[in-house]
């Protein structure tokens, strides 16, 4: 009766090392090289998150940023450039997709937008100070017009 034993617990053994090693192999099936994974999110990083806007979508925590993410990795593997990628997703979404717009066309506009109004406000500031500049120099030349 001792021997049953044995053997049940052998078996038993034998069957729990069987069930991890299966587990092991499809773990290790399904997951993806560590190179297809930072060109996902290289690729995740330069686009734009449709729900949260402000993030990219490798950094959304937001369900259609994780199918996003998911569509680019099985481009990837379907032998897509980066490129072609990128491409795909400013079809469907237009230009606003990406984080870094392109500095072509329209895009130009946005660059210089920001240099354009500091340039103005120079231009304003400028002017203002020359106007309240010159009433106090010309008293100062001229002084039969102070009065007194």
């Amino acid at each position: 009766m001792a021997h049953a034993a044995q053997v049940t617990r052998l078996v038993a053994l034998a069957l729990l090392l069987a069930a991890c090693a299966q587990a092991a192999a499809a773990v290790a099936a399904h997951a993806q090289p560590p190179a297809v994974e930072q060109q996902v999110r290289a690729i995740a990083s330069r686009l734009r998150c449709p729900v949260c806007q402000n993030e990219s979508v490798a950094d959304s925590p937001s369900e259609l940023a994780g199918q996003m993410r998911a569509l680019i990795r099985t481009k990837l593997e379907e032998g897509q450039s980066p490129e072609e990628i990128v491409a795909y997703f400013v079809s469907r979404y237009g230009q606003w997709i990406l984080l870094d717009p392109p500095r072509e066309g329209v895009g130009w506009i946005l660059w210089s937008a920001p240099f354009a109004v500091l340039f103005a406000a120079l231009v304003v500031a400028a002017s203002f100070l020359r106007r309240t500049v010159r009433p106090e120099e010309a008293a100062a030349d001229n002084p039969e017009s102070g009065g007194g």
